[in-house]
């Protein structure tokens, strides 16, 4: 999918360089970035790193993570092109290989949680709070899909530029949507399950996994796009 979109996630493009600016300011309005210590962000589905250099923008030292490797190449290369110090590794948030406490800051950005079952981003969480320090804050950009749903504003044809989406089902079991992508240019056809997301569901998961001084707000000016700021809640 990602590879359709790549224009956006290209540190290199318009649309990149316009996103780097974007993510870094909406990220400075909702979180006391000077606060934050240690100045160490984890970014986690970095893609090809324009997340990234947003963070390192506004002073983080920075590690993006990303479970495909051919992203990860992209992002090492994109920080050598710009002379970024921002590091890269392939790795999978649900068990990582760092240690207890070292992140000050580590956010979720450009709406990952699709790819996370809701059993799947407890245990992220769970993971995350481990290598957050004391008071660090966690960062969650995601749409809510439920709220696409009950609006009507969720489309069965989706025409895009990169491809034209068709709804296949709702899997209720799962809480999941499956959708089936066409690149009607060359004929290539894939499906995704996607998972269904709200505030309420990312807040619970937060407090089960604990997290306090939970805000969550719109996106910018999208209708059913949300961030959630939380911070590490500290043993007594």
């Amino acid at each position: 999918f990602y590879h359709y979109t790549s224009e956006v996630y290209d540190p290199n493009t318009e649309l990149g360089q316009q996103r780097i600016k974007r993510i870094a300011s909406r990220v400075a309005q909702l979180v006391d970035v000077e606060r934050i210590e240690p100045k160490r962000a984890l970014d986690v589905g970095c893609n090809m790193g324009v997340s990234s250099f947003a963070l390192e923008s506004l002073g983080f030292e920075v590690v993006g993570i990303d479970v495909v490797d051919e992203f990860v190449q992209k992002a090492v290369e994109n920080a050598e092109r710009r002379g970024s110090s921002a590091k890269f590794q392939t790795m999978d948030i649900r068990k990582t290989s760092f240690r207890d406490e070292e992140f000050g800051f580590v956010a979720f950005i450009s709406n990952p949680l699709p790819h996370f079952s809701i059993e799947m981003l407890n245990e992220v969480l769970a993971e995350t709070n481990r290598i957050l320090a004391p008071q660090g804050v966690v960062y969650l950009e995601y749409a809510d899909w439920i709220g696409f749903v009950f609006d009507g504003d969720y489309k069965d044809v989706l025409v895009e530029s990169h491809a034209t989406s068709f709804h296949v089902k709702f899997d209720m079991l799962r809480g999941s949507f499956i959708r089936e992508y066409i690149d009607f240019t060359n004929g290539k056809r894939f499906r995704l399950e996607l998972f269904l997301w709200s505030p309420w569901i990312v807040e619970f998961l937060l407090k089960t996994n604990k997290f306090s001084e939970i805000k969550t707000t719109r996106a910018d000016r999208s209708k059913h796009g949300y961030v959630t700021v939380a911070k590490k809640l500290t043993e007594l």
